[in-house]
């Protein structure tokens, strides 16, 4: 999901006029995702060895995820500009739309993900757990 919101954020931005700020958020979200998907695959390679019981890949994986998810979200939304509150039902006509082609979903997707850091185990939970790994409390 994480690369597909980016590919689409890319996307979209490559079709708008952004200043610097911009750009240099939407490329921390890049380098954000590389890192995510570097643990994860060191997630992947460590499952079911003795290196996988070091460090809590399932906790911290899903809040680095669901926060890089939200903050891809919020750069889709910013890109729309004063079009992002604009409803852009998923299944409209792309000629019809008063914004750019790529906008149907964007909002609702960017409201609809706002509970990513709940569901699967809250973050602050996730955090706790993260925590209480690396103290051994």
């Amino acid at each position: 999901r994480n690369k597909r919101m980016l590919a689409r954020l890319k996307a979209l931005a490559a079709t708008l006029p952004f200043d610097a700020a911009f750009a240099r958020r939407v490329a921390e979200v890049e380098a954000e995702l590389r890192a995510l998907e570097m643990l994860t695959l060191r997630a992947l390679a460590e499952q079911g060895s003795e290196a996988a019981t070091a460090w809590p890949a399932g906790s911290i994986l899903h809040v680095l995820g669901s926060e890089l998810q939200q903050k891809t979200g919020a750069l889709l939304v910013q890109a729309l500009g004063e079009r992002g509150v604009i409803d852009y039902p998923d299944d409209a006509e792309a000629g019809r739309l008063p914004g750019p082609e790529a906008g149907p979903g964007i909002t609702a997707d960017f409201l609809y993900r706002r509970a990513v850091t709940i569901y699967g185990g809250s973050n602050e939970i996730q955090r706790n757990l993260i925590a209480r790994h690396w103290l051994g409390a």
